[in-house]
């Protein structure tokens, strides 16, 4: 009998993930893993879905921002979100039923807006700013949020 395989990934994988495109294809030990241009092609325009108007491009939703965010977005709102002019990688596993999906593209489109001088607090996700409060007070189930150094 054949198997199939299905990884298990966490939080923390999803954040590898958005951070190896975040950072252009190269690992944290500075090493090309995808090849020169793999990322900029991936997240260029391809086509535009008609019901949100939103941009697609290789299984990426492009936010069309000043920031050049895009995401992977998944089931009941989970979601894989970055910015390389932000330097922002943000993930979300929780579950967020229909009737609170429009609040939920809301916080999205903060996340999308927001800056390293909105000071989000990582450890628990309550900063004294707008973005962490709304996140405490939604229960929208935030997993990490990661500011990391600039490329």
């Amino acid at each position: 009998m054949d198997w199939l395989v299905v990884p298990v990934c966490d939080g923390r994988d999803y954040v590898a993930f958005g951070e190896l495109f975040r950072n252009d294809g190269m690992a944290p030990d500075s090493s090309r893993l995808l090849p020169e241009g793999w990322v900029d092609a991936s997240v260029e325009d391809h086509g535009t879905c008609p019901d949100s108007g939103q941009g697609y491009g290789y299984q990426w939703w492009l936010a069309r921002d000043d920031h050049g965010s895009f995401a992977a977005n998944g089931y009941e709102g989970q979601r894989l979100q970055v910015s390389q002019k932000l330097g922002l990688t943000f993930v979300r596993l929780g579950k967020t039923t229909a009737e609170h999906s429009e609040e939920l593209r809301a916080f999205y489109a903060q996340v999308a807006t927001a800056s390293p001088a909105d000071q989000i607090n990582q450890q628990n996700c309550t900063g004294a700013n707008k973005i962490g409060e709304r996140i405490a007070s939604s229960n929208l189930s935030l997993i990490h949020i990661s500011e990391p150094t600039r490329p």
